[in-house]
């Protein structure tokens, strides 16, 4: 693959997370390579690259049972993530435990509307990147830890707020210290 990229932007890159995700794709498609040969599927977790429920079972978050509590909330990884997520939405005191602590806390805001709203938005992309990352262990190569799926969480969820709710104003260095302050909340 050719590394001398040319790439347009129509705006000047900013630096730290756009200048770094930048940095971190150029390093990821540099063992890139492009061939006229048909596209094949091989799982790459068995030794003769088909597919089993075993192989499967082996690369699950933790060793315990997968139920949907224990990947998205319970296991050590999720844990660290719902920690993590407390902390800087400052919407939540308590880390879930399983899906009906979240939506008992999501419920408990229902009364001032755009902090329930809020809340969902960060909750489901916390739900959504632990999910992502779990597909990825199963069938990608990689494995993100906890903080690095922080910043993925701040990067979706900024993004999903910014072109969702149309708020063009919206400062990105200010809705990674606060998103409460950022949504005067």
């Amino acid at each position: 693959m050719d590394h001398d990229l040319v790439w347009n932007w129509k705006r000047e890159l900013r630096r730290g997370k756009e200048s770094a995700t930048l940095e971190d794709l150029k390093i990821k498609m540099k063992d890139v390579i492009l061939t006229s040969a048909s596209d094949s599927w091989r799982w790459n977790k068995s030794s003769d690259g088909d597919f089993s429920v075993y192989s499967l079972r082996m690369l699950m978050i933790d060793k315990d049972d997968e139920s949907v509590d224990h990947v998205f909330f319970q296991c050590d990884y999720a844990y660290c993530v719902w920690n993590w997520f407390c902390s800087w939405s400052g919407l939540m005191i308590v880390v879930p435990t399983d899906f009906a602590s979240f939506i008992a806390c999501a419920n408990s805001l229902k009364s001032d509307v755009r902090r329930f709203k809020l809340l969902l938005l960060l909750g489901y992309s916390v739900l959504w990147l632990i999910w992502r990352e779990r597909n990825e262990r199963i069938f990608g190569k990689r494995i993100k830890k906890p903080m690095q799926i922080a910043d993925d969480i701040q990067l979706f969820s900024f993004s999903w707020i910014k072109n969702g709710a149309n708020l063009n104003s919206l400062c990105w260095i200010d809705w990674c210290f606060s998103p409460q302050r950022v949504c005067n909340l």
